[in-house]
């Protein structure tokens, strides 16, 4: 279906780690708003594993007893690192 509205270019970065809670993945993407529908491009994708010992900890935080904020929220900047890792690794603007 036609779109009357338009957007330029942009280019976004996306990330998810999954349920197996292994590692991250990441991808790079152009995507566009054209009188067409939305266009989109991967210009770069990337994954990595999590360092030793993250994924134990990322699984028990899921469990109430086995958890607390400060865990939560220094695993928060544990993970806010690897991506930065990530992203600068595959040499992406953040």
């Amino acid at each position: 279906m036609p779109h009357a509205k338009t957007l330029p270019a942009r280019t976004v970065l996306g990330v998810m780690s999954g349920t197996s809670c292994d590692g991250v993945d990441a991808v790079k993407v152009r995507l566009e708003l054209t009188p067409t529908g939305l266009e989109w491009d991967v210009l770069d994708r990337a994954s990595a594993p999590y360092p030793a010992g993250l994924r134990d900890r990322l699984l028990r935080s899921l469990v109430a007893e086995t958890s607390d904020v400060a865990t939560l929220t220094q695993l928060h900047a544990e993970l806010g690192e690897g991506v930065d890792g990530v992203f600068r690794f595959r040499g992406w603007a953040v």
